[in-house]
């Protein structure tokens, strides 16, 4: 990737957000090393990886990646026969046990983190390691006794030697000695236990100077009858030193022989900790993961430029790469927002290819090979570059490497020289490039582009909007509208006379034929953009509701064969019973010696059985349907039009294919809504029969009033069971806004039918907490409510049990 692009679309702040999200310096490391991958298939991995792990994080709670460090220069240290020191195997220690927590803690969460499930496989299990440290090593970095035998004999003899030193010099401070004292205490000259002398009774003392005052008058002697005390103390040490010394280093043995799956563990708990940082960046700047292809198609919805203040900056949306605009073309005045939008669509594509969500409401991103910019006053008194010749630099250097699939981004192409021979090299410029079949964005304050642009197949203009009244930019972005000239209307509202406004008007229409054309193409252009952005909305939304309504029919399926698994096992377990009894019947029919009142009651037991047997074997073969309506025969074949109930649904559809097969095995196409399903022939019931058929006859469909309650309610709770899931996030929500989204959520949910609902808040301060708990206090839907449990979140989420509908 083009390393002076990456400089100027600010990639390297990027970096630093993402690594400032890092639980360790494992994590910091790759995320200052991030470089954006033009391979599509990791391209996807990536993202697959961020967003499942923002999921878990919503749904669980940040990953335990406490006390891991970067202990690989440790494990090289161990390899090359290094002892390492208390400090040092706390580390070791410290970074398998958070391998082992987080392992654990991706085990228990797999259903929601496949990726991450299969990432954790690499994480090594040291239990023997882990074993051997907490059992010799002290939380304080200090070798226990525990460590060894022969430690806790050694430092056992020492202390008691100690005890009995202190005895003795005791004694001799307060014997006869305590004449030849300067002072009655106890002083270390070394490792030896001394007592200040006179210097005129050495003699008299008697024992051994370790040392002297700084006036020569108080000598610092180890008495004569502790000297085989001390003597003993000091070989205890040294044996002591050489047996830490040996616990050390078959600790530090134990390390090496790991050494292999313990630096692959480090190298998955970097990962980790990248990904988890690469997820809270994303809920940091409220992102969305972007969808991407190899089409050279980019489409950007609601974009926010992720440096810049996210309740200030104006969203944009832009569309790069279809026939139409293979190349945009950005007009408009200074300050307005023009050379933002092209560093956000550059930022955007860098981001998504190193595998991070982007602030927007919708994204789709292609993979590009190259990202090249030139942005900025790239004028050098060094090199003696003039602002033009800087530009002209850095565009030569792309012209060197451009290629199919490279994006290029360009400010105020053709700036800095004669405005006419600027707006020719800049249309060169932008013909050749167009050769290349790059997509390219370029901002620019010359006219003449917009006409090029307007006469040139596969070029677009675009403009960032200005408000007249105001003086001021809007900094929105309109695609397929150039930028109006606004010049004589400032000119005017600032009090420029209006016979000068006059004649620069005669002198610009007598300079330029293509103003009026331009003017009334500019009008058409900007009311096709806002007629192709509405059928854009219509075009997402009904995308959104089509993933919904699979997403529903997918646990419509699933409930079913719950359904059916559980008459199973209740057919297989009454069957179970009934042979128990049975055997037991005809045990007693063998052992009755004749026709009387036991025999009488075996044979109500075994009609009882079979009673029970044929009851289990009806509930076995009777069709499941969430709306419990009895399935209705279809009097002929169906025509296309025809009305029809989806009996599962509990919906009306309209059907789509002429169906003259009603065998049970046929199936039938049906629109319902805007969705189109595929259903059996034996889940539908007729309701109305298409127009074109004047003999068939017309079954009216009934109104709501006039269908039994028993069928309306089921159709309300499936609509609201396609719009519903039993979880709500306000995460990033204040609290007044979060209490008004839960107020609807309970209504829908109750009207679902929903038992059970699960209320994401976070902790944080604990605002948002407080505030749904007031809320449900007294709730009329909520029966019970209570924080969640460690595996659901625990006190970032609250568990409302619904009252019975």
């Amino acid at each position: 990737m083009d390393t002076h692009a990456l400089k100027v679309l600010e990639f390297e702040l990027i970096r630093k957000h993402l690594a400032d999200q890092c639980a360790c310096s494992l994590g910091r490391e790759k995320a200052l090393d991030l470089i954006p991958s033009d391979h599509l298939r990791h391209v996807q991995t990536l993202l697959d990886q961020t967003t499942e792990c923002r999921k878990l994080i919503e749904v669980k709670g940040s990953l335990p990646l406490g006390g891991v460090t970067d202990i690989r220069p440790l494990i090289r240290q161990s390899e090359i026969g290094g002892i390492l020191d208390p400090r040092q195997l706390l580390d070791v220690y410290n970074a398998v046990s958070a391998s082992r927590n987080l392992k654990a803690f991706i085990v228990r969460s797999a259903v929601e983190a496949p990726l991450m499930l299969e990432l954790a496989g690499g994480l090594g299990q040291f239990a023997s390691l882990e074993s051997e440290v907490l059992s010799s090593i002290s939380p304080s970095g200090m070798v226990m006794d525990s460590a060894s035998p022969d430690l806790a004999s050694l430092r056992s003899r020492k202390k008691s030697a100690a005890h009995r030193m202190q005895d003795r010099l005791n004694s001799i401070l307060s014997g006869a000695s305590r004449a030849y004292l300067q002072d009655a205490v106890i002083v270390q000259r070394g490792d030896r236990y001394c007592v200040p002398v006179k210097a005129d009774h050495r003699g008299a003392f008697g024992g051994i100077v370790h040392d002297t005052s700084a006036s020569g008058a108080t000598l610092f002697m180890e008495p004569q009858a502790v000297v085989d005390l001390g003597n003993e103390i000091r070989e205890l040490t040294i044996k002591e030193d050489h047996e830490v010394v040996r616990i050390l280093t078959r600790l530090t043995r134990s390390v090496q022989r790991v050494s292999e799956p313990l630096t692959v563990t480090i190298a998955v708990l970097a990962e980790v900790d990248f990904i988890s940082a690469r997820a809270k960046l994303s809920q940091e700047h409220r992102a969305t993961p972007p969808t991407i292809n190899k089409d050279g198609i980019v489409r950007l919805r609601g974009a926010r430029h992720p440096l810049l203040d996210p309740d200030l900056v104006v969203p944009i949306d832009i569309e790069l790469g279809t026939t139409e605009s293979k190349v945009v073309l950005i007009t408009g005045p200074n300050t307005g927002g023009k050379t933002v939008s092209l560093k956000t669509v550059g930022l955007f594509a860098l981001m998504c290819q190193s595998g991070l969500h982007v602030p927007a409401i919708h994204a789709e991103l292609n993979v590009f090979y190259d990202v090249f910019a030139d942005i900025g006053d790239e004028q050098s008194l060094q090199q003696s570059l003039s602002t033009f010749s800087g530009h002209i630099s850095n565009i030569v250097a792309i012209l060197k490497s451009i290629r199919t699939n490279s994006l290029v981004l360009l400010d105020e192409l053709g700036a800095g020289t004669d405005p006419g021979e600027g707006a020719s090299l800049a249309t060169a410029l932008l013909n050749k490039m167009r050769e290349t079949d790059a997509r390219v964005i370029a901002t620019t304050h010359y006219g003449e582009l917009k006409s090029y642009a307007f006469l040139t197949p596969g070029v677009q203009n675009a403009s960032v909007e200005f408000n007249i009244g105001t003086l001021s930019p809007t900094y929105r972005l309109l695609q397929g509208v150039p930028g109006a000239s606004n010049a004589f209307a400032i000119a005017t509202r600032l009090g420029m006379p209006d016979d000068i406004i006059a004649d620069a008007r005669v002198a610009l229409s007598g300079s330029d034929e293509t103003v009026d054309l331009i003017r009334n193409l500019e009008e058409n252009q900007r009311q096709a953009v806002t007629d192709a952005r509405e059928a854009e909305r219509n075009r997402i939304e009904a995308q959104i509701l089509k993933r919904r309504y699979q997403d529903q029919l997918e646990s419509l399926e699933a409930l079913r064969r719950d359904e059916r698994q559980k008459m199973d096992e209740e057919a297989r377990s009454i069957m179970k019973r009934a042979q128990a009894r049975l055997d037991n019947t005809l045990s007693e029919l063998r052992k009755a010696s004749s026709e009387g009142q036991h025999t009488e009651r075996a044979r109500q037991k075994i009609k009882s059985i079979g009673d029970d047997l044929q009851n289990a074997l009806q509930r076995r073969t009777a069709r499941p349907t969430l709306t419990q309506q009895p399935t209705v025969p279809l009097d002929g074949p169906l025509s296309k039009g025809d009305v029809v109930e989806l009996l599962t649904l509990g919906m009306n559809g309209e059907v789509l294919e002429d169906q003259r097969d009603m065998s049970a095995d046929a199936v039938v196409s049906v629109q319902v809504g805007a969705i189109r399903v595929t259903v059996p022939a034996s889940s539908l019931r007729l309701l109305k029969r298409v127009e074109s058929e004047p003999h068939a006859e017309r079954i009216p469909e009934p109104s709501i009033n006039e269908r039994p309650r028993a069928e309306i309610q089921p159709s309300i709770s499936m609509q609201k069971a396609m719009d519903i899931t039993p979880q709500i996030s306000l995460l990033g929500q204040r609290a007044d806004e979060a209490v008004q989204n839960v107020e609807r959520y309970l209504d829908d949910a109750y009207a679902a039918g929903l038992t059970r609902v699960r209320v994401v808040h976070g902790k944080g301060t604990g605002a948002l907490r407080r505030a749904v708990h007031q809320l449900l206090t007294g709730h009329p839907l909520a029966m019970e409510f209570a924080t969640a449990d460690a595996e659901e979140g625990g006190a970032g989420a609250t568990i409302v049990v619904l009252k019975d509908s």
